[in-house]
C-alpha cells in the first residue's frame, strides 16, 4: 500500500516527517461538497469519508492554530502511532484488537501544510458518542447489562493505555466515548494524554514527544470529569487512578442521563467543591436488584471513591477472575457486546431471544 509523507512543524520550527497510512490524501470529496460531516469541535471536524479498500472511514482535522492545539495535535498523532505500531509488530492479539478492546481504531495520519492541519483516519464508529447514544435512546439505567458492557469495553481501553502504553488519558467524557453498531464503546481523543512517571514508553517516532509534568499542563481538561486529586493538589497530579474516577462519572451520567455534578450551583468553584466534598449515592441511583444491578452499584462504587488508594485500578477490575468489591463479585467478563446491541436495537434483541427460546424448546438440537 502506498504512503504519503509531509512535513509538519517541530515545537522549536523543526521538521517533523509524518507518514500517513492510508492511500493517498486523506482529502474528503464528500466535505469538499458541504456533506459528510458527523461531528465538530472547538478546533476539530469529523467527516465520513469513502476509501478504496477500507470503506467508509471518520476522518478528523484538527486546526493547528496555535502552541496548544500543535501539543495536542502531536500527543494525540504520537499515542496512535504507538498503538499502530504495536499492532504491526505484535505476533499475539493485543486488547486492542477484542472487540471489547475500547480504543478507536487509528488507521492513518498525516498532515496537510496548506490546511495547516492535523489529520488522523479512525474507524468509523456509527452510532456516535455516548452522549448522542444516551440523547437518542434514554438513559442506560434500565439496561444494567448494557452499562456493564461500556464498563467493560472502556476498563479494557483505560488498561491498555496504563498498563501498555504508558500513558493517562485524562479527559475521559462522555463526549470522548464513541459506540458502533457492534455495541462496543470505545475511547477517542487522545490529545491530553501524559506519560505516567516511571513507566517508559517503548516505540518512538517521529511525532514523539517528552512533555514535561506541570501544574498548567496537568490540569487540562474538563473539570466535571475531574477527581478529587486532580483539584486539591497544587501540582494538579494525574495517575491512572484519576481515569478510574472519570470513567465511573462517565458511567454513571450514561446510566442516569444527566450529569452528576451541577456546573450552575456556585459555578467552577461550586462545582470543585461538589467534587471534593459531596458523596455519591450510587446505591439510590442505580435500579433494579438483580446481578447485572448489582454488580454495577459496586464496581461504580469502588471507581468513584474519593481517595485514590482506596480506588479500584483497570488491573484489577478486568481481573481473569474479577474483583470483590464490598462483598461483591464483579466479573466483566460476563458482560459483551451482545448486551449492548440489545438495548441499541430492541428489536434486534427480540429476535436474538425468540431464536434462543425456539433453540431451547427444539426437539431435534444435535447438542
Amino acid at each position: 500500500m502506498p504512503s504519503v509523507t509531509s512535513t509538519a512543524r517541530g515545537g522549536a520550527g523543526d521538521a517533523v516527517a509524518v507518514e500517513a497510512t492510508v492511500d493517498g490524501c486523506l482529502n474528503d470529496w464528500t466535505a469538499r461538497r458541504g456533506r459528510g460531516v458527523i461531528g465538530r469541535g472547538s478546533s476539530a471536524v469529523v467527516t465520513a469519508t469513502w476509501h478504496a479498500r477500507l470503506g467508509t472511514v471518520a476522518v478528523k482535522r484538527v486546526r493547528v492554530d496555535d502552541s496548544t492545539m500543535e501539543t495536542q495535535a502531536k500527543k494525540e498523532a504520537a499515542t496512535l502511532r504507538k498503538m499502530m505500531s504495536r499492532r504491526k509488530s505484535s505476533s499475539s492479539p493485543c486488547a486492542i484488537e477484542d472487540a471489547h478492546g475500547g480504543i478507536v481504531r487509528c488507521l492513518g495520519l498525516g498532515f496537510d501544510g496548506r490546511a495547516n492541519e492535523a489529520n488522523f483516519a479512525l474507524e468509523l464508529m456509527h452510532e456516535g458518542s455516548l452522549d448522542d447514544v444516551v440523547r437518542k435512546r434514554g438513559p442506560l439505567g434500565p439496561h444494567p447489562r448494557a452499562a456493564m458492557c461500556a464498563l467493560r469495553c472502556l476498563t479494557n481501553g483505560l488498561s491498555y493505555l496504563h498498563d501498555v502504553l504508558g500513558v493517562v488519558h485524562r479527559d475521559v467524557k462522555p463526549s470522548n466515548v464513541l459506540v458502533d453498531k457492534e455495541g462496543a464503546f470505545k475511547l477517542c481523543d487522545f490529545g491530553l494524554c501524559e506519560r505516567i512517571c516511571g513507566i517508559a514508553t517503548e516505540v518512538r517516532s517521529p511525532l514523539s514527544f517528552d512533555v514535561k509534568s506541570s501544574s498548567e499542563s496537568n490540569m487540562l481538561g474538563t473539570i466535571a470529569y475531574m477527581s478529587p486529586e486532580r483539584l486539591v493538589s497544587s501540582a494538579g497530579r494525574c495517575g491512572p487512578k484519576s481515569d478510574v474516577w472519570s470513567l465511573g462519572v462517565t458511567v454513571l451520567e450514561a446510566v442516569l442521563g444527566r450529569p452528576i455534578f451541577n456546573i450552575e450551583d456556585g459555578g467552577p468553584l461550586g462545582l470543585v467543591m461538589q467534587i471534593v466534598e459531596d458523596d455519591i449515592d450510587v446505591g439510590g441511583i442505580v435500579i433494579d436488584d438483580d446481578v447485572a444491578s448489582t454488580t454495577l452499584r459496586a464496581a461504580l462504587y469502588a471507581c468513584l471513591r474519593k481517595r485514590p488508594e482506596e480506588r479500584v485500578s483497570t488491573r484489577e477490575l478486568r481481573g481473569v477472575d474479577g474483583v470483590t468489591i464490598d462483598g461483591v463479585g464483579v466479573d466483566l467478563h460476563k458482560y459483551s457486546c451482545l448486551d449492548a446491541q440489545k438495548f441499541l436495537y430492541p428489536d434486534f434483541g427480540k429476535v436474538v431471544a425468540a431464536t434462543s427460546e425456539r433453540s431451547e424448546d427444539s426437539d431435534d438440537s444435535i447438542f
